[in-house]
């Protein structure tokens, strides 16, 4: 249960961010579940213009630490379930 409270928590963080910027969050966070349903893992939320870019192409990367605690919450969660 906590563990699905979190990952909805993670989930608003786009909305959030979106409407912070001044921008349509529906807009936007519409547009990149698409861009990532298509495959495009390297996409985002591009602040600065308002739209969905490829951090890639910008110079955002990600730090090798998140994908060990994402390894850590699935073993939590299979645990948990």
């Amino acid at each position: 249960m906590a563990i699905e409270a979190f990952a909805r928590a993670l989930r608003q963080l786009p909305h959030i961010i979106a409407d912070n910027g001044g921008y349509d969050s529906a807009e936007l966070v519409q547009n990149l579940k698409v861009e990532i349903e298509k495959g495009n893992s390297t996409m985002g939320l591009n602040l600065f213009d308002g739209r969905v870019d490829c951090m890639k192409t910008l110079g955002i990367t990600v730090n090798n630490n998140i994908y060990y605690f994402n390894y850590l919450f699935s073993l939590i969660y299979l645990f948990i379930y």
